[in-house]
């Protein structure tokens, strides 16, 4: 290992030899724990007179030292670079410290850009141009954004709304809240709860002030955080140009006395010359912890300040800005469903930022729901409902209400929302049919342990309907032998919970059914900003066998054709659009000849629906001429149990239909014809369809 690093060590000596911005190089010196390092002098262009001078305003010099320290893994970890300890420190870019000036040459891993092809001289090239920009005093690019104020001792964090607290500041420049805070080692960590003096009496509750500046005035001077005692800090807020600032403080004394108080905590706002890095706006919060300590009834000038740093509280916009989304979709979101695929995509949806969740769920977490919940629960029998929204809240999500019971949420809830039925439930799915429902339905749910992913969305006025588009899966998989097999497979098997006790439920591996789920809660967040498409969406996921992957399947889907139930004991009739299609291209084909066939589809009972999904075109027995049409029965019965038998019964024979291509309403004849087969079928719901160039007609 050391003739390894010594050997990365000479060449990098001699990288520095080689390159034209370094003057000198010093021989390699063997430190202590492995360790070696050389020094390098950078030969630095001044700017104007300062290069005759051979010395900046801010003390750059014409040739600067650097020191190159590296470590033993080295060339897998970059070394450490020191300048000269009384270089200037008043300069942004260079990382915290307390004694060494360690300059901050590059925005991501030293480590990473040694791997680079340019190697070691790509950090080279970064620490000449460092010293380049410092000697012009150049280091702050504005494309890049303001460097906040550096703090070479940080004792702790605090955490607060850092938007909303700059919201509040451009209506008053002075706000005071009350922080519960824990100390930890030398750590302290803070969080807003508000004013409310009640609390102050409580052992873990202190004042917190926050003081802006005047942001009609720019701070455009970068300084580090020197600040130890509340004398510093009043010149610090001098120079940010908060008026009164000592007087202000001051002012808490009593309040601090009261409650024997013996810390405090201070956030200066300030405004810089634009935007904060990698941040929106260009106001600075810099926070500090005060160590109280009075002289006559005033803080003392000589109290110790320490800085802290800053962490937002956990909300949207957090999880909004970390995971890439813009949320534009205001409606809520009602998760049916806890299980291990509805809490899988609650907790996607949450990550996104989405807001204000409605979750229903009636069951409760078992031990053997850890083995693909997207939570972990070590307690016994906790409500599914209270484990998701637990988690959700701890994200500064809000989940307005839970339920128990589906029939409640679709009874209550009167604003616009976007239903998610994870449940896997034809009971549920019924419900969601039946009812007049504040905003469309995606329907989720997997098949064959797993291995095929259903999500079908409804179009924003619920046309097409859930149980329309499943019903295209139906249709599907008479065409499909993946689909079929896959589909039509034991959704569910009784699997023991312990001795004596069990459940139905799927077998599957938690990975594949994240592999979904994941899938799943992606196109949903494209239904939250965008809205569900306007002819609904259909997709099929298949895992790939090693369980690595998963490609989705879409299915044409479109409007559907309603023709209302004639009376309450009368059935509605739903056409898909290729049925309609089909019917038009063969009435026209055949014309001026009637033409017809049979109807294929499902019949709900519950619902009181018959859904049409194919045709099965007229028998070459069947009679046609301009007045007429009398389907024939070569063959249609085989077909018909074909079709039965590929879609697990799912699929059925439902009646006729027929054309009238001069138009025209049902004949006689074509009554009674309905009449023959409603007794042929023994009175099963059973429909006589026409076309006409104006539309479908029911005889």
């Amino acid at each position: 290992m050391d003739n390894t690093i010594r050997y990365w060590v000479r060449q990098a000596h001699r990288y520095a030899q080689e390159h034209p911005a370094i003057k000198k190089v010093s021989e390699i010196e063997i430190l202590e724990n492995g360790r070696y390092h050389f020094a390098v002098d950078f030969q630095i262009n001044l700017p104007g007179k300062f290069d005759l001078i051979g010395e900046t305003a801010k003390g750059v010099k014409k040739v600067e030292p650097v020191n190159f320290i590296f470590p033993e893994n080295f060339p897998y970890k970059a070394p450490i670079i020191f300048l000269r300890d009384d270089f200037n420190r008043d300069f942004p870019h260079i990382n915290p410290a307390n004694k060494e000036v360690c300059p901050c040459i590059y925005d991501g891993s030293l480590g990473e850009l040694l791997q680079q092809p340019k190697w070691f001289d790509g950090i080279l090239d970064q620490v000449a141009d460092w010293l380049e920009k410092a000697a012009a005093d150049n280091l702050i690019n504005e494309q890049q954004g303001w460097e906040p104020m550096r703090s070479d001792n940080c004792n702790g964090l605090i955490c607060y709304n850092r938007e909303e607290l700059i919201r509040q500041l451009a209506s008053s420049n002075e706000l005071c809240n009350d922080v519960r805070f824990f100390q930890r080692k030398n750590e302290v960590f803070g969080l807003t709860i508000g004013l409310h003096d009640e609390l102050l009496k409580e052992k873990d509750v202190t004042l917190a002030r926050v003081y802006g500046a005047n942001f009609n005035f720019t701070c455009d001077k970068y300084i580090p955080n020197y600040i130890e005692n509340f004398s510093d800090l009043c010149e610090l807020a001098s120079l940010l140009k908060i008026e009164d600032f000592r007087e202000k403080l001051n002012k808490t004394v009593p309040i601090l006395k009261k409650y024997d108080k013996k810390i405090m905590f201070l956030t200066l706002a300030a405004r810089r010359p634009y935007k904060i890095i990698n941040d929106t706006t260009d106001i600075e919060l810099i926070n500090f912890v005060i160590n109280v300590k009075l002289h006559k009834n005033k803080i003392h000038l000589k109290a110790g300040v320490s800085s802290i740093g800053h962490h937002n509280f956990c909300n949207t916009l957090l999880l909004q800005k970390f995971s890439g989304l813009e949320k534009t979709y205001e409606k809520q979101i009602v998760q049916l469903g806890c299980g291990s695929v509805g809490s899988k995509i609650a907790i996607h949806l949450a990550r996104n930022g989405n807001n204000n969740f409605i979750l229903v769920d009636n069951s409760f977490f078992g031990p053997h729901n850890n083995a693909r919940y997207a939570l972990v629960e070590f307690g016994f029998y906790q409500e599914k409902t209270k484990l998701v929204k637990d988690a959700l809240n701890k994200m500064g999500i809000t989940v307005s209400k839970t339920y128990g019971d589906v029939s409640e949420v679709v009874n209550q809830i009167k604003t616009n929302v976007l239903y998610i039925d994870s449940t896997a439930s034809l009971s549920v799915r019924n419900l969601l049919i039946q009812n007049k429902l504040t905003g469309p339905v995606v329907n989720t749910s997997l098949y064959d342990n797993g291995r095929l992913a259903l999500l079908a969305a409804e179009a924003p006025d619920r046309n097409p309907r859930v149980d329309d588009l499943i019903s295209l899966v139906y249709s599907e998989c008479l065409i499909d032998n993946t689909l079929r097999t896959t589909f039509l497979s034991e959704q569910a098997v009784y699997t023991s919970t312990g001795q004596g006790c069990g459940s139905f439920t799927t077998i599957a591996p938690d990975s594949r059914i994240s592999i979904s789920t994941a899938g799943v809660a992606a196109r949903v967040q494209k239904y939250l900003s965008n809205d569900t498409p306007d002819n609904g969406e259909l997709l099929l996921g298949f895992v790939e066998d090693d369980d690595m992957g998963i490609s989705w399947k879409k299915l044409n889907t479109g409007k559907v054709t309603i023709i209302p139930a004639r009376g309450d004991n009368d059935w509605e009739v739903r056409l898909q659009p290729k049925v309609i299609s089909e019917m038009g291209m063969h009435s026209i084909d055949k014309a001026p000849n009637e033409t017809g066939g049979a109807l294929i589809g499902c019949i709900s009972l519950i619902n009181k629906t018959i859904t049409v999904t194919n045709l099965i075109p007229a028998p070459e027995d069947s009679l046609s001429n301009e007045m007429h049409f009398e389907l024939g029965t070569k063959g249609l019965r085989k077909e018909v149990m074909s079709i039965e038998r590929k879609s697990n019964g799912l699929l059925t024979y439902l009646g006729t239909w027929h054309s009238h291509p001069k138009g025209g309403n049902a004949s006689s004849i074509d009554k009674e014809t309905k009449a023959k087969i409603l007794v042929l079928r023994n009175y099963e719901p059973t429909i006589c369809l026409i076309w006409t160039p104006n539309g479908i007609l029911r005889v």
